[in-house]
């Protein structure tokens, strides 16, 4: 699990979400999941290449990497309903809807970053 030692990989994260940092695409490596998971679900928004890993067919992990590189997030699913999947980290919230083909992520106090799904891998 991604916990950051200081602000700096929240602002890394955030600031490649909000599209300050310049993204450029990254071939999808294959060690995404955690050991005991494999890949569930895959999607490309604009910044990120974004997975939904399981074990035994049944949806445990969210990960998101930033394209260029800069930043990855590894998290245990807290809700999994019908395509979308909530991933929470100190008091951050990851929304990856494949139905509405979006991400977006809720950030304490309540603002919203959201960016859409420009590929589903199947």
């Amino acid at each position: 699990m991604f916990i950051p030692k200081s602000g700096l990989a929240l602002l890394l994260l955030f600031s490649t979400l909000l599209g300050v940092t310049k993204a450029t695409a990254q071939p999808i490596d294959g060690n995404i999941c955690p050991s005991d998971s494999q890949i569930y679900r895959m999607a490309r928004s604009r910044h990120f290449h974004l997975y939904i890993c399981s074990q035994n067919n049944q949806p445990t992990y969210y990960v998101g990497n930033a394209t260029n590189g800069s930043s990855s997030i590894t998290l245990p699913l807290a809700s999994v309903e019908n395509e979308v999947y909530i991933a929470k980290n100190q008091g951050h919230s990851y929304v990856l809807d494949f139905d509405r083909q979006r991400l977006t992520v809720v950030m304490p106090g309540g603002k919203q970053v959201t960016q859409s799904i420009e590929q589903v891998y199947d």
